[in-house]
């Protein structure tokens, strides 16, 4: 009886601590792209694009909300994550993360990508941090 009990226990963290691994897995799923301005030219595989990447499930939240992670690319590709800079970041949404990046501006100058959001934080990514295929 003992035998069947741990049995059924240990079954039931190894499939919790399966399906954990399923949530937790990263989409890379570019959710908001845009391109380097036309009047911007870093002379280095340009053009270059700013890029918002859906990430992991934030583990922190859970049982209340399962919210994304998410990280800004800049680099050389719109629809992937290849070579060029990364770094994680919060956006300060309420309901609808698409929505809410409609709402944002970017902008492109020759030191670099600005990422505006609505609420007035803003991130500043310089360019030799990402040209030439970093």
């Amino acid at each position: 009886m003992k035998k069947k009990y741990f049995l059924t226990i240990g079954a039931s963290v190894l499939l919790s601590f399966i399906i954990l691994v399923w949530l937790q897995r990263p989409t890379f799923r570019v959710i908001k792209s845009w391109k380097q301005s036309a009047d911007i030219s870093y002379s280095s595989f340009d053009p270059y694009f700013l890029n918002v990447v859906e990430d992991n499930i934030d583990l922190g939240h859970i049982p209340f909300t399962a919210p994304r992670n998410y990280f800004l690319y800049a680099g050389r590709e719109s629809d992937n994550v290849t070579h060029g800079h990364v770094k994680n970041y919060s956006f300060e949404y309420n309901q609808n993360i698409h929505k809410y990046l409609n709402e944002c501006e970017v902008e492109w100058t020759s030191k670099g990508v600005t990422f505006k959001e609505p609420s007035g934080h803003s991130f500043f990514i310089p360019k030799k941090v990402f040209i030439g295929g970093r």
